[in-house]
């Protein structure tokens, strides 16, 4: 039933904090709402963010401790130079716990904001 698979969602995500990600998409849009790129994250330990163009980038993660890292294996977009592809940070910064929920983050400048939502699936 629905109930029982929400309950297996929030049992796997107080253990693994990024597992509500593997299977799922995050979709970042702009100021405008703009979809500016769909980052998938998988248990193996990588990711892919894929533009709307269809232009791709990838990368490894990794946990350490309570912190997640993740590299670069490809040339880095605008959007991710920014700091948000390379380095460490807290693996529960974003709060992305199940499917709907969101985060806003500013860019460096302080110009830009990205909205990132977890969608169910991979579209």
């Amino acid at each position: 039933s629905g109930d029982a698979r929400k309950r297996l969602a929030a049992k796997q995500a107080s253990i693994d904090p990024w597992a509500p990600r593997f299977g799922n998409t995050i979709v970042i849009t702009d100021e405008r709402g703009q979809v500016v790129g769909r980052l998938y994250d998988d248990p193996d330990g990588t990711w892919r963010f894929v533009r709307p163009d269809g232009s791709t980038q990838h990368g490894r993660w990794h946990r350490a401790g309570d912190m997640i890292c993740t590299e670069l294996d490809s040339p880095a977009p605008p959007l991710m130079q920014e700091g948000m592809a390379s380095g460490c940070f807290p693996s529960k910064r974003d709060n992305l716990e199940r499917v709907g929920d969101r985060y806003i983050r500013r860019s460096k400048d302080g110009y830009r904001t990205y909205t990132y939502t977890l969608v169910a699936g991979r579209p």
